[in-house]
């Protein structure tokens, strides 16, 4: 058994500010060490889906409610089905369930199996078909078949990383997928890339932000089954190696889009000023959102990395790890200690 429940005494830590959570990372305030990780299990993901449904939804919307993304966290099906798995309700409303749920901003290694996978898969591609739907005149109708070639390679790759268990050769089948998917995720960042640029040139659309943020899952998703392969053949050194990549690159992704930039080319379209000001009001939830998810993905993958490396430090397997946390089934957080006790 890697992990373990959450100690009392660092849920009353993270309560009282004597310790802080980045991402799955729990910190010494004082001293800034690292104390241990969290990592969700499949009880968690049993309660997100189950209150929300949030995976073929559509998150932006979401975050143009009430005031905002943070206020999910109110939910009462989420908080009913919490209370009934973990008594440390405190804790998690301070990691903001919210953001699990509506940016799939995950803790610790991904618990997402294949059918959880490919259902956001799926709900991506319908969200980017009536997105695609809504827009008068597309522009690149070249970046439209890549991103639609790039999603099926996507499902293909997952299917592999599926059935991985019974392959012979897994070893090579997981590079082989990891790599394939390292590669979408590029093609989908360049992606990205041209639709920020698309929307400095013209202005900014609800439709092209909501893209922006399908695009931006998918290039979570295949981080997220890329690593899942990784550990699947227990290679967890060059999962953390994945990881700091992936972090990087998504990093340089959240350094060019800019929330009030792209709320400031929505709101121009407006004829008057007081249009730009009800124009701005509108936008601005989803523009803040989009960008809270991306830096957000940044922290959540870097702390992957850094589980990854204390997995590989203690010679823990990839594959063992996952199993634990795919049959724990009461437990929504668990605890991996900094440090062997």
């Amino acid at each position: 058994m890697y992990l373990r429940a959450l100690p009392p005494e660092l849920i009353d830590g993270v309560g009282s500010g004597a310790f802080k959570v980045a991402g799955s990372i729990i910190k010494n305030t004082s001293n800034g060490q690292i104390v241990g990780h969290l990592q969700e299990t499949g009880a968690m993901d049993i309660v997100l889906k189950g209150a929300t449904g949030v995976a073929t939804g559509n998150p932006l919307a979401m975050a143009d409610t009430a005031a905002g993304v943070g206020t999910l966290v109110q939910n009462e099906q989420i908080k009913a089905r919490l209370t009934e798995v973990q008594s440390s309700l405190s804790l998690v409303q301070g990691m903001q369930v919210a953001n699990l749920a509506v940016a799939g901003l995950g803790i610790g290694v991904s618990i997402a199996g294949f059918a959880l996978m490919l259902k956001k898969m799926k709900g991506i591609e319908t969200q980017i078909r009536d997105i695609d739907s809504k827009i008068e005149a597309v522009t690149d109708e070249r970046r439209n078949d890549e991103l639609q070639t790039v999603m099926s390679d996507i499902r293909n790759d997952l299917t592999i990383v599926d059935t991985l268990p019974s392959r012979k050769n897994k070893a090579t089948a997981a590079e082989t997928a990891q790599r394939e998917l390292a590669r979408s995720a590029g093609r989908l960042e360049g992606v990205f890339r041209r639709d920020v640029e698309a929307m400095e040139r013209n202005h900014a659309t609800r439709e092209g932000i909501e893209r922006l943020w399908n695009v931006s899952s998918m290039i979570r998703l295949c981080h997220e089954a890329g690593q899942r392969a990784l550990f699947t053949i227990d290679d967890v050194k060059l999962a953390a190696e994945y990881s700091e990549r992936q972090a990087e690159s998504l990093l340089r992704l959240a350094e060019g889009v800019s929330a009030d930039a792209l709320t400031r080319s929505y709101a121009a379209a407006g004829g008057s000023a007081d249009d730009f000001v009800a124009r701005r009001a509108d936008i601005l939830p989803a523009s803040a959102a989009l960008h809270k998810a991306l830096t957000g993905s940044v922290t959540a993958i870097t702390a992957q990395a850094d589980l990854a490396r204390r997995l590989d430090e203690s010679g823990a397997k990839g594959s063992l790890y996952l199993k634990e946390l795919d049959e724990e089934t009461r437990e929504p957080l668990l605890f991996l200690p900094a440090t062997a006790e």
